[in-house]
């Protein structure tokens, strides 16, 4: 599951659930003997794959991605390589790349048909779902959740459960039903809890902090942005530690709250984003804190000065 942010107003911040893939290693078919070279190989092509992309390294990651796919496939686990498609999708898609993410995410959907893999299915619908949300088409994005948590409930496949809520949720945040939203966002902050999935739940706390924001509690926004913020330096998450400092910082800022330490905090997600080598968001990042530290005037804070290095928390 990776963390995005919708849109380039400052108004809310949301982090879509992508699945990441059910690791080819716990699949069925992972458990036949057969050549288990190639597939203790692609197993850690995979792993090396997910840990290249928490530094930011998209392209990297993707290559090893797709090694690990055409390792499956030279085995002929089907199952195996809807999984690693789907992975390879979600990098793609982190990449701004739609059309190969697409592509990768209905050759997943095929295969997990013909090798009656639901999970694996139930996967590729909730991220087909999130591209046609991406396109604006909340309808198709919809049918394709509702798809996916049939699915997944079907295949007892709690993560994608979880990740269809998530993405239910976001459909009715936007469309304004915020009681709605917080339903969902809640049943899938249960369903991570029970599979002990801290990266999911550190993202419905994001959601929910977004929620109330929406609804003008800006302590109980503040409040959940800082629940995920302290799960994802627990997980060690830089790109989703940034998240979370961006959405603590916007919430302060609006609501008029310690404005100081809104730029302090932006200035640590700056950093990050500098070392992602993100370069838009080093410049949003930087003109939201100039914004800021011109309103403070003579109470200007030292992190209205830029560090050349700083923590990444």
């Amino acid at each position: 599951m990776r963390a995005e942010r919708r849109g380039n107003a400052p108004s809310v911040w949301v982090a879509m659930a992508l699945v990441v893939g059910l690791c080819a290693i716990s699949c069925a078919s992972a458990r036949r003997t057969v050549t288990p070279g190639i597939r203790d190989r692609a197993h850690a092509l995979e792993e090396a794959s997910h840990e290249t992309s928490l530094s930011g390294d998209l392209s990297r990651a993707a290559i090893l991605e797709q090694r690990a796919v055409d390792a499956y496939r030279s085995i002929d686990d089907v199952e195996a390589v809807a999984g690693g498609l789907n992975r390879l999708g979600n990098l793609r898609q982190r990449a701004g790349d739609r059309t190969a993410a697409r592509r990768a995410y209905l050759e997943a959907a095929e295969l997990a048909r013909a090798s009656g893999s639901l999970a694996q299915e139930a996967a590729a619908e909730n991220n087909l779902g999130t591209l046609s949300e991406d396109a604006g088409d909340a309808g198709a994005a919809s049918a394709r959740y509702t798809s996916a948590l049939s699915l997944a409930r079907e295949s007892d496949a709690a993560s994608v459960e979880a990740a269809a809520l998530n993405n239910l949720g976001l459909l009715a945040l936007a469309a304004g039903d915020l009681s709605g939203a917080k339903a969902d966002f809640e049943a899938a902050l249960e369903i991570d809890r029970s599979e002990e999935d801290r990266a999911g739940e550190a993202t419905r706390w994001r959601n929910l902090g977004s929620m109330h924001r929406r609804a003008g509690d800006t302590a109980g926004a503040i409040e959940a942005y800082e629940r995920a913020h302290q799960i994802d330096r627990e997980r060690e998450d830089v790109p989703a530690i940034a998240l979370d400092l961006v959405a603590i910082s916007e919430a302060r800022a609006e609501a008029g709250l310690d404005l100081s330490r809104a730029v302090s905090e932006r200035r640590r997600a700056q950093e990050i984003h500098r070392f992602l080598k993100d370069d838009g968001a080093v410049r949003h990042d930087g003109r939201r804190i100039a914004t800021w530290c011109s309103e403070l005037g003579a109470a200007a804070p030292p992190d209205c000065v830029p560090r050349d290095v700083g923590a990444m928390s």
